[in-house]
């Protein structure tokens, strides 16, 4: 909810809000144990999930991951503070729209998220600024920014139990890929791809190479178990 072209209710967003969507999601529509991937700030999300519910969860994949440092520190008074004037009808309005204007997003795309600034066009650009200026898309921009949705995980993943998978593109800067080493430590048995050509969404850049890389991995895993009634909602 509250990005590109979902709803977006007048809430509260902030990360509380996401897990219990996502974990809704997976014991009322999926059903089974799920693959569940997650890139930047929503890798929080799925570890707390395959921590707290390790019966809906198959195995992980994170890509570029967010979550032990950078992104990790939940908001204080300076945030709340940030926050609110975010939400304020002229002055947060007025900075979030230049935030979001098509000259900040290209610029942030090519520094940040691209690896190779050919493959950002026009209507690229237009697409993302598009999404960031549907009604209602400033809530969870403002969220975003004054870290409502940052997720400390460092503490959950050595009781993480399921396979884990994290991509990072080499050229990453936000986050870089020597962050790779960290997610190592807390979890030495996962597997960490590194993709030479590629940025922080690697997802975006080259899809069928990540997806080919992923297949593989899950390729190796073993036959998924069932999901345990308990998990199910009444009457299934």
């Amino acid at each position: 909810l509250g990005w590109g072209r979902s709803d977006k209710p007048a809430l509260t967003y902030d990360g509380e809000l996401y897990l219990q969507l996502l974990q809704d999601f997976l014991e009322d529509v999926v059903r089974e144990p799920a693959v569940v991937v997650g890139s930047g700030l929503s890798s929080a999300y799925a570890v707390q999930l395959g921590a707290d519910r390790p019966q809906a969860v198959r195995a992980l994949g994170l890509v570029c991951p967010l979550g032990l440092e950078q992104h990790a520190e939940e908001p204080d008074l300076k945030d709340a503070v940030l926050h609110r004037m975010m939400r304020l009808p002229v002055l947060g309005t007025a900075a979030l729209n230049l935030y979001t204007s098509r000259s900040n997003i290209r610029q942030h795309l090519k520094s940040e998220m691209y690896a190779a600034p050919e493959r950002i066009d026009a209507n690229l650009v237009e697409h993302h600024y598009r999404a960031s200026h549907e009604p209602g898309s400033h809530a969870s921009l403002a969220a975003y920014l004054a870290g409502y949705l940052n997720h400390d995980v460092s503490s959950l993943l050595p009781r993480l139990s399921r396979p884990l998978w994290i991509a990072w593109g080499r050229r990453s800067q936000s986050p870089p890929v020597e962050d790779g080493d960290r997610w190592l430590k807390h979890q030495p048995e996962a597997a960490l791809e590194v993709f030479d050509d590629l940025g922080s969404v690697p997802q975006a850049e080259d899809a069928p190479t990540l997806c080919r890389a992923l297949t593989e991995f899950l390729d190796g895993l073993p036959a998924a178990p069932s999901l345990p009634s308990a998990a199910l909602p009444s009457g299934t």
